[in-house]
């Protein structure tokens, strides 16, 4: 509605109304009443405002009438300001009259302003120039905000201080360069992996607030990388002197995870953002300085309690101290060794979980000789020609050594919880064709520390008889059928809701996880340190040796040595010593080929003369994630043929049919691959199956019966466990052989894949959730599968792991052995893998460090980026963290819905499991489901198991 601005009466059908557009004269004379009327309203303020609308003409008049009468007494106003005094008008101000602004040209107009300045003996008076006039006013007024703007304005003043604030910022900056936690000499992964931008920029206001305000004012407000802008402006400024900080360190890092060349190093060095190459390097070099410190604090806290002894010589990890303890033997307490010559010196004295005492003699003389000369004796426990009593003839000041051990108790006699660890190895291969064509062959380790408290578990060993081994514990049992099948149920119902539309939103009871006994713990981060790369060769029985020398310095160990007299057979004695390790033993981890070689070094080893050098305290024990690839090629050896094309529902032909060119039949060669296609196709015959039983045409049909169910868990969970009941065979006895020329082998080849792909599918979530029992129920099946198809190393360690969870590892170490090979590197439930397939991941990032250095590929280059992965890890997640950058490390995929439909609707037109007598595929012509289990001769198998069982408790003893 249009309204007069002056007195908002309405002109709308006011002919006469006049438009503020088209009057300047006007538009200048309201503003000015308004200046003068409305206090906080600047005239610039009140020009804007009046610059359109409507005036009535009343209004109008009035006002043109005021602007010629302003004209009049313009003269007698200037004559007037020209004689009031200073004190008047400060005293008018003082009651909130507000003047206008004074222009710069007016300065000469306005009255003079002098400063008195009183001395101690004279005082002095000063006139301001007509510049500095308002500055004096303004002074002497307190109003701070007007004399800072009449400061700034005028020009000599800020060229003055101009200069003052570049001194002021160059003391700012001076005092940066001495602040410790920006320079290079702070530089360590502490510094590193721990910074925060707060506390960079807290250290900068402390330092540096007039530098920082400056810096503040020119960022955006709202901006949510305030911190960040700031300090990496400042970090460039600092770099500009010479001074490195921790932003460039953490720059290069990131630069040399990114496997940036030297011409990025060069080029970005030069405005300050990052580090030289070599520079970077050096960074590199120092985070790898004490990269284990982490695990040897973890050794330090499983030290074996030291037995008591009465001036024994106790050596810890090779660094030798004097002990004195009072004696828990008294003189009637006798432990006798038996000497005979031709026993081997690796048989173990007693079964307490430590080593066998070595003999040698006090000189090192007398020792060579002892240990060289073909008559000299050695200490064996079968022997009945020659005794030793320690207590009865023991030499002066020689210790007498109880057995037991004292366990460490708190002060309210509690246990202190037991958090062991285990080493997991494997071989890194590289192929350098810089200079010329070679194959690099090292090792790399790391260490991974126990999630699980395991202190109330017993940690003795225990003698084993042969005899008394129980081979029904390897075979499983109808419970461990009934709970694989319960597993299965809950792995189907997870698929089926997981692909029909709609079901995800209504209320089904379909279990995310299987919780088992230490699921809270499994949740947590695994704490791992990568120990290294050591350049030698696994393949090599010397290389290893030396491998295995430097993982032993991570075994707790503790020696004591102790001297006795030995009696022969004319009468004669001499002084013998006597050392003994007491460990507290280490898991080794690796795949079938790493295992091995360790077993290998062992038995080479085991005529040496101190369990140190036999490295007994060192136990090899088989990873998952390889077991793994060795089930899928059992799978791929009974389900895939290249031949079968033609063959509809064979692996072979869905793998045509949805153009999955990157399966392969070597699976070694694309695991990934070959795992989500082995996923996809048993989906699909999940679906299939579920489609037979409800008899649905179509997958909307199946989904739109599932879907209008009144009660959908329970209709999942009756199909999920009827697909268990009629297409899943696991048993050990089969009828089917006698009459194999009337069963249907195309349902017989569609049960195999669906009971194969659910066993692959439950050792899959089984490690995913940290389930070390389901695990190894997985082992006992793969025991069978491995022996019925070949795989005769895999066989093997399926026996071994098996032997050693029952029988020859400690019941600690059992259960370590059991829940401590998996790494959760996320620290949520569900996210644990193998820890050999964490392995893989440190692999593929040392070589891509190595693939860094280009023709540089140096021993000292390749140890020093071993060393560093850990602290390199550590100071890119804090980065990434701080940052809010989510690097999830996994792959953008497709969605597998259509390949999925498309492999449920040939196995649909194909009915695979309906049941059609005498149909077969024509490379699989006579194939019957379950025939690797239910062939098994449980009498060969008991034979082979004994076979085996010599070889694998000696192997054992090896190790304890």
């Amino acid at each position: 509605m249009d309204y007069c601005k002056v007195c908002r009466t309405s002109v709308a059908n006011d002919r006469s109304r006049r438009l503020l557009q088209n009057h300047a004269c006007c538009r200048e004379g309201i503003a000015v009443l308004i200046c003068q009327l409305a206090v906080g309203i600047c005239a610039e303020e009140a020009v804007g405002e009046f610059s359109c609308g409507y005036v009535c003409k009343k209004c109008f008049d009035a006002v043109i009438k005021y602007q010629a009468k302003k004209k009049a007494f313009a003269a007698l106003e200037k004559d007037l300001l020209g004689k009031l005094s200073a004190s008047t008008m400060q005293s008018c101000e003082g009651r909130g009259v507000k003047r206008p602004r004074v222009s710069d040209s007016a300065y000469d107009e306005r009255p003079s302003v002098k400063i008195v300045v009183t001395h101690q003996d004279y005082v002095k008076r000063y006139t301001l120039t007509p510049s500095r006039r308002e500055i004096g006013r303004s002074l002497g007024r307190k109003q701070t905000h007007s004399f800072a703007r009449y400061v700034i304005e005028n020009t000599e003043v800020r060229q003055r201080l101009i200069l003052r604030f570049n001194r002021l910022l160059q003391a700012e900056m001076k005092a940066l360069y001495s602040e410790q936690t920006l320079l290079n000499n702070d530089l360590n992964i502490a510094t590193l992996s721990t910074f925060t931008w707060d506390r960079l920029s807290l250290i900068l206001h402390q330092k540096a607030p007039v530098l920082l305000g400056f810096l503040n004012s020119c960022i955006p407000r709202g901006s949510k990388r305030r911190n960040p802008i700031l300090v990496v402006c400042i970090a460039i400024l600092i770099n500009s002197h010479r001074r490195t900080t921790v932003i460039q360190a953490i720059a290069s890092v990131i630069l040399y995870l990114g496997h940036a060349g030297k011409q990025v190093y060069t080029r970005l060095q030069q405005f300050g953002i990052c580090l030289s190459s070599y520079g970077t390097r050096h960074v590199v070099e120092k985070l790898g300085v004490d990269h284990d410190s982490a695990v040897l604090q973890w050794m330090e806290h499983l030290l074996p309690s030291t037995p008591t002894v009465q001036g024994c010589i106790v050596a810890i990890q090779g660094h030798y101290s004097s002990e004195s303890a009072d004696s828990t033997l008294s003189s009637t307490n006798i432990c006798t060794m038996l000497v005979d010559d031709n026993a081997s010196p690796h048989r173990r004295l007693s079964p307490l979980h430590e080593s066998t005492p070595r003999v040698s003699t006090v000189s090192s003389s007398d020792e060579e000789e002892l240990l060289h000369s073909p008559t000299s004796p050695s200490i064996s426990l079968f022997s009945e020609d020659i005794s030793v009593d320690i207590t009865s003839n023991v030499v002066p000041n020689t210790p007498s050594m109880s057995e037991n051990h004292t366990p460490v108790q708190f002060l309210d006699g509690s246990t202190p919880p037991w958090f062991g660890f285990r080493l997991v190895g494997d071989n890194i291969d590289k192929q350098n064709v810089c200079r010329q064509l070679n194959l690099l062959h090292y090792f790399n380790v790391y260490a991974v520390r126990d999630r699980i408290d395991f202190h109330d578990l017993e940690g003795t060993a225990q003698l084993i008889d042969p005899g008394a081994v129980d081979f029904s514990k390897f075979f499983p049992t109808a419970e461990d059928g009934s709970v694989l099948l319960a597993n299965f149920q809950v792995l189907m119902m997870r698929i089926l809701a997981q692909h029909i539309p709609g079901v995800q939103d209504l209320s089904v009871d379909v279990k995310d996880h299987i919780d088992h006994q230490y699921s809270k713990e499994m949740c947590r981060k695994s704490e791992v340190v990568p120990i290294g790369v050591f350049l030698k060769n696994e393949n090599k029985l010397d290389d290893m040796s030396e491998i295995l020398d430097e993982l032993h310095k991570y075994v707790p160990m503790i020696r004591t040595t102790q001297v006795v007299e030995i009696s022969g057979p004319r009468e004669t004695t001499r002084p013998i010593t006597i050392h003994t390790d007491h460990f507290n033993h280490i898991l080794i981890g690796g795949d079938q080929l790493t295992v091995a070689r360790v077993r290998g070094c062992q038995r080479v080893k085991a005529n040496s003369h101190t369990g140190r050098s036999r490295y007994e305290g060192l136990v090899p024990v088989i990873e998952d994630w390889h077991t793994k690839m060795c089930f899928m090629k059992v799978i791929w050896t009974k389900l895939y043929k290249t031949t079968s094309g033609l063959d509809g529902g064979t692996l072979f032909q869905i793998r045509n049919l949805i153009n999955r060119r990157n399966v392969i039949t070597d699976v070694s060669k694309d695991m990934n691959a070959c795992e989500d296609f082995l996923h996809l196709t048993t989906s699909a015959h999940i679906f299939t199956a579920a489609m037979q039983l409800l008899g649905a045409k179509s997958v909307p049909e199946l989904h739109a019966k599932i879907i209008a169910s009144p009660n959908q868990s329970a209709l999942l969970s009756t199909l999920a466990h009827s697909i268990c009941n009629q297409y899943v065979e696991l048993n050990f006895t089969s009828s089917k052989i006698a009459g194999a020329g009337q069963l249907d082998h195309v349902l017989e080849y569609a049960r195999e894949t669906l009971t194969l792909g659910m066993l692959f599918l439950e050792f899959k979530d089984s490690i995913r959730e940290g389930d070390g029992i389901r695990v190894l129920r997985c082992w006992k099946y793969f025991l069978f599968l491995f022996r019925a198809s070949g795989h005769v190393n895999y066989c093997i360690e399926a026996f071994n792991l098996l032997m050693q969870y029952y029988y020859t590892l400690t019941p600690r170490l059992a259960e370590q052995m059991l829940w401590g090979r998996f790494i959760n590197y996320e620290g949520k439930p569900g996210h644990n893998i193998s820890a050999d397939l964490h392995m893989e991941h440190l692999n593929r990032t040392c070589k891509d460090a190595i693939n860094h250095l280009g023709a540089n590929k140096t021993p000292n280059a390749i140890t020093r980026t071993g060393k560093a992965v850990c602290g390199l890890t550590a100071i890119v997640h804090n980065f990434d963290k701080l940052n809010g950058t989510v690097i999830s490390g996994r792959h953008t995929r497709r969605s597998e819905m259509e390949d999925l439909i498309r492999i449920i609707e040939e196995l649909t037109r194909l009915e695979v499991f309906a049941t059609q007598l005498g149909r077969h595929h024509s490379k699989f012509p006579k194939f019957l489901s379950n025939r690797m289990l239910s062939s098994v001769n449980n009498a060969k198998m008991n034979l082979w198991m004994k076979s085996n069982l010599s070889k694998s408790l000696k192997d054992s003893h090896l190790s304890h």
